[in-house]
This record gives structure tokens, C-alpha cells and sequence, in this order.
């Protein structure tokens, strides 16, 4: 009887009425706009509330009653078909869909123009350390085959990459700007037998790029193990980490973990990761062991307790498999990219579980990153006692960190030299791994997460001043718990990190008691 009585009541106030529009009607808004949101939405650049309203008016004459009638009976059949259950199978959606659980919160806006990459060419074989190289300290170092990088000033023009590919005959592969610098980047492939030595040459002398070189591959410094399970979390043991929490968790603290993709459905990482960037774009995004480890390090928050468990993460996958058993690796302009976008938004610690050659692109967007605040932290390298020193932990301001066992040896893979600045806990390590998983790891990777954690209770710490590279590094130095040779050593640095000792020593005591 519904129906029918809604038919009627209006059929009977409209005779006595005078005619009125039924979107006046109070009673028959709400369906029709909710009608009108859900499944009829206005065209693109239409506002509703630009419609022509219904003429008004009035007629004295006798048709009124009839034509009243008429109205209310037509509305009334409308209210009961936007009322009555719906017998299509169909629910009405929500109004505010609510977000994807699933689904990774993205980053904000940056500087950087994205280009989606091709597929990686081939990684070139190792090359011998040249006899010019050995003389000016230059590491050996491979680079991408058959690619050149250029920096361009803006000023350069718009036109430049494209005039420069034709003038010496290369092929334009992608251009990014880099925020850091103000620079565009742009890599360039040889099409023709040309050596890249030969067009890095010729580049060189060119006055419009204001830096010329190759497009350098770096390698993760980490290796899974068949290790016991047994020994757990022994790293925040060796450095007292639990007594370091009770001053500082890492809270509010936000570290860039450039690596390889993480897997962040990991139980692991619920609400430690803030946002994620794809920087290299090559191929799916397919969680690595590696990368997975190192954020798990820093701010494992389930079963496992990171160092720095309150810390924002930000994961960003810089390095891709080569191949389906190939070696995962990266490359200059994929790290600039990174590191870029890190910074912007708003990485305090940059980790960089990775090792390469002497870079100056790298060194340069470093050494900016550090103007703005950002505390690097870097591999000291898994290429032994006799390797050269591997960047970026080589570089003047970067936190070169080398690894220790269980026992405080060290590691035997790990590389030596001056520029070694801390140890840390990075043998058989138990991390998380992909698919909700765990494993143990060994390298100079593991250990720098551990740093990276430390470095961000200690800016927890002195929330009131961002610490820079040297007052971290002194904090870190200073408290360390002194190995091998007495001071410091080519081996183990100032000695292994000790946070409980880094947060109640010199000038952080008084920041660290206070909370």
C-alpha cells in the first residue's frame, strides 16, 4: 500500500496548490540528488548548479487543480521508483570509497621528472685497474655498456639534449631533472662502434654539458647464508640496544632505504613505511631479499625489533635483477634519481648498503644532501682486505661502515682502509625476507643499517638540532667500543657502535636523559 498512499497524498496537495517545481520539494530532494551523485554524476566541466531552474509561476485558471493533479501523480511515481528496493542485484557504492589496505601509500610530489626506463642492456665484464687508473687512486669500475651521461644546466635549453644526440651522433635514452643540482641529467647510448671512452672524450670537450661520464653500475654489499637461527638478535645485544631504547626509539626520524624492492607485506613492517618510490622502474617491482633485509635492520617492529623500531621508512627501489638469475645491480643515474627523491622528501638518513666506483655525479648530489641535513650511511664493501676503497662510504663526509660476527671478528670478506669509520654487527644477521619470511645474512650491508638505526636515535635525540654528518659520526666514533689495534685502525674503524654509550656521552647526555 505504500505506493498507492504516496500516490494519493500528493495527488490530493497538489489540487488546492498552485503548480511549484518538484526539486523545491523537500520531500523528493534527497533520492534525486542522491540518484543524480551515484549514477547520473554531470558531464566534465558541468556544475550542477548551473541548470536552468524549473520556471515558476502561476495561472489562475481552472486547469490549476488538473494540472496539479497531474504534477503530484508523476512525482509520486517517481519517488516510488527512487525508493523501492531495487531488484537488479546492484548495491549503490559508496559515496567516499575507503582506501586499498593493500594498496602502498604514495609519496608527495617532487621535483623529479619520472621516465619510465627500457630494459637494462647488458652489465659489461669487470675490467683490470688500468696502470693511469692505479696512479691517480682511481678503483676499477664498471659501467653500463654502450652509455654516456651528461649533466645540462637549465639554462642550457630545452632544445640541448636533442641538438647534442645530433651533433655527435647518439641516441637520446631518457633525461631527468635532478632537484638537488637544478640539473637535467641525460643518458645518452652509442649507436655505432664508438668505445665510451672515445665519446666521453668528445663529450668532454664540448662546452654545453657541464659534466661528462660514464653510467657507473653499483652492486649490494649482502649475501644470504646458511647460518643458525639460534644466536637471534645478537647485534642489539653486542651494541645495548635495549638500554638505548629506553631514551630513544627512532620516533618521528625518517630514513631513505635505497636498495633493492622491499617487501612491504611484510608483518614486519606494519606502519613503518611511509612512502615508497620506484626509482629504477626496470621490469616488475618484485620484493628482494636484500633490500627487505636492511629496512628489516632499522625498524623491524613485529617479532623482530629493529634499532630504530618508531622510525619512518621510505623504500626506495633503486636496483633490479639482471635477468632471472642475474646479479641485482643499479647504476649512476637510477642512484642520482634515488637520492634526489629521497632527499625531497624528507630523509634525514640516507642508507646506502651498496658500493660502486668513484662517482661524481653521486658525490655531488652526496655532498648536497648533506648541505640540506641528510646523514649519509655506506658500505664499507664485501671485496676484501685487498680491494681499493669502494664509494660512496669512501667519500669525505659519507659514514663508512664495516661488519663484525658474534664474537667481534671481523668480517673476513670485508674491505679495509682509512677511510673505514665504524663497525657494527653484520654476520648471519636474522632479518625479514619476502613472503613473510625470515633469513639470515651476512656483509657490510647488514652492519650499516645498524648505523642507520643508531644515527636516527641520535637525532631523536637532539630533536632541537639536526646533527650533521660529523657530529654523527663523532657521537658514533666517540662511544665505540674500541677492537683490535689500539684507536682507531684500517679494520674496525673507532670500534664497534655501542648505543647506549652514544646516547649518555658527551654533548647527547643531557638531550637523552631528558626523554
Amino acid at each position: 500500500m505504500r505506493p498507492l498512499f504516496a500516490l494519493l497524498l500528493l495527488a490530493l496537495v497538489s489540487i488546492g496548490s498552485t503548480v511549484a517545481p518538484a526539486a523545491e520539494r523537500s520531500g523528493s530532494t534527497a533520492p534525486l540528488v542522491l540518484a543524480q551523485q551515484t549514477f547520473d554524476p554531470p558531464p566534465t566541466g558541468q556544475r550542477g548548479g548551473n541548470q536552468r531552474p524549473p520556471r515558476r509561476g502561476g495561472s489562475s485558471h481552472g486547469l490549476d487543480p488538473l494540472v496539479g493533479f497531474g504534477i503530484g501523480f508523476g512525482v509520486g511515481i517517481a519517488i516510488d521508483a527512487l525508493t523501492r528496493p531495487r531488484d537488479d542485484g546492484r548495491e549503490l557504492p559508496p559515496l567516499n570509497p575507503p582506501p586499498d589496505p593493500g594498496q602502498t601509500r604514495q609519496p608527495p610530489r617532487n621535483p623529479i621528472v619520472y621516465v619510465s626506463l627500457p630494459n637494462p642492456a647488458p652489465l659489461p665484464p669487470p675490467r683490470p685497474l688500468t696502470d693511469a687508473a692505479a696512479a691517480g687512486g682511481q678503483p676499477p669500475g664498471e659501467f653500463r655498456a654502450g652509455e654516456v651521461m651528461v649533466s645540462l644546466d637549465l639554462q642550457a635549453g630545452a632544445d640541448a639534449p636533442a641538438q647534442i644526440a645530433q651533433d655527435f651522433n647518439l641516441l637520446l635514452l631518457r633525461e631527468t631533472l635532478i632537484g638537488l643540482t637544478g640539473q637535467r641529467l641525460v643518458v645518452y647510448t652509442i649507436p655505432d662502434p664508438r668505445s665510451v671512452d672515445e665519446v666521453e672524450t668528445a663529450l668532454t670537450a664540448d662546452p654545453r654539458p657541464s659534466a661528462v661520464q660514464k653510467n657507473f653500475v653499483y652492486r649490494l654489499g649482502g649475501e644470504i647464508v646458511r647460518g643458525s637461527m639460534a644466536a637471534g638478535q645478537y647485534a642489539l645485544r653486542a651494541m645495548h640496544v635495549a638500554a638505548a631504547h629506553e631514551m630513544a626509539r627512532g620516533r618521528g626520524v625518517t630514513i631513505a632505504v635505497i636498495d633493492s624492492a622491499v617487501a612491504s607485506d611484510h608483518p614486519e613492517f606494519a606502519g613503518a613505511i611511509a612512502a615508497a618510490y620506484d626509482a629504477a622502474g626496470y621490469g616488475l617491482k618484485v620484493p628482494e631479499p636484500h633490500g627487505t633485509s636492511v629496512a628489516g635492520i632499522i625498524a623491524a617492529r613485529g617479532g623482530l625489533v629493529g634499532v630504530a623500531p618508531e622510525a619512518r621508512l621510505l623504500a626506495v627501489r633503486a636496483f633490479w635483477r639482471e635477468g632471472a638469475d642475474g646479479p641485482v645491480t643499479s647504476s649512476s643515474e637510477v642512484i642520482a634519481r634515488a637520492i634526489d627523491w629521497a632527499v625531497a622528501n624528507g630523509a634525514q638518513v640516507l642508507n646506502l648498503s651498496f658500493t660502486g666506483p668513484r662517482d661524481a655525479l653521486v658525490a655531488r648530489l652526496l655532498e648536497e644532501a648533506r648541505k640540506r641535513g641528510a646523514i649519509a650511511v655506506a658500505a664499507a664493501g664485501n671485496n676484501g682486505p685487498g680491494s681499493a676503497p669502494l664509494y660512496p662510504a669512501a667519500l669525505e663526509g659519507v659514514i663508512a661502515v664495516t661488519a663484525t660476527d658474534s664474537r667481534d671478528a671481523l668480517f673476513a670478506k670485508a674491505n679495509r682502509g682509512s677511510y673505514v669509520d665504524i663497525a657494527a654487527p653484520g654476520v648471519d644477521i636474522l632479518s625479514p625476507a619476502p613472503n613473510a619470511d625470515y633469513q639470515v645474512i651476512s656483509g657490510t650491508s647488514m652492519a650499516t643499517a645498524h648505523i642507520s638505526g643508531l644515527a636516527a636515535l641520535l637525532i631523536e635525540t637532539q630533536a632541537q638540532r639536526q646533527p650533521d654528518a660529523d657530529v654523527a659520526i663523532g657521537a658514533i666514533a666517540g662511544s665505540a667500543r674500541d677492537l683490535g689495534a689500539p684507536g682507531r685502525d684500517p679494520e674496525f674503524g673507532a670500534g664497534l657502535a655501542d648505543a647506549e654509550s652514544m646516547l649518555t656521552n658527551g654533548a647527547t647526555a643531557a638531550a637523552a636523559k631528558a626523554r
